[in-house]
């Protein structure tokens, strides 16, 4: 869940977040990333939009089914460290690796979809 918070908060930073929430959103990314597990900064931005809700869901599921298919004790590791960290800790890294990035993949495409759906939404209302 870390890995896929990253990723929805990382493509909050390239879009039309307020000033305000553009902080927010970088520091939990920089705190995921970095220090360890801070997913409950990405909650509020996951509730404003089930695409982005369902997206970082899915890419939990992904990267679980990724480290758990076989020999999930290779791959143990923390949430509570810096990333690469956590990372370099686990037996089977190359996995891991695999699992964090499909995580953070999934959920900052989600993002991606739906800012786009959000800017499209935005320049029908100005149109109008």
């Amino acid at each position: 869940e870390q890995v896929a918070a990253a990723g929805g908060g990382g493509n909050n930073l390239n879009s039309n977040v307020s000033n305000q929430d553009s902080s927010i959103v970088h520091r939990g990314l920089c705190i995921n990333l970095l220090c360890g597990d801070f997913i409950e900064v990405a909650y509020p931005y996951m509730e404003r939009s089930m695409i982005v809700n369902v997206a970082s869901y899915f890419a939990s599921g992904v990267a679980t089914e990724v480290l758990y298919k076989e020999m999930p004790d290779l791959v143990l590791s923390s949430a509570y460290l810096p990333l690469p960290l956590s990372i370099w800790l686990s037996q089977d890294w190359q996995r891991m690796g695999v699992a964090c990035l499909a995580a953070f993949g999934i959920s900052f495409i989600g993002a991606l979809v739906a800012n786009m759906f959000q800017r499209s939404k935005e320049e029908v209302k100005k149109e109008d």
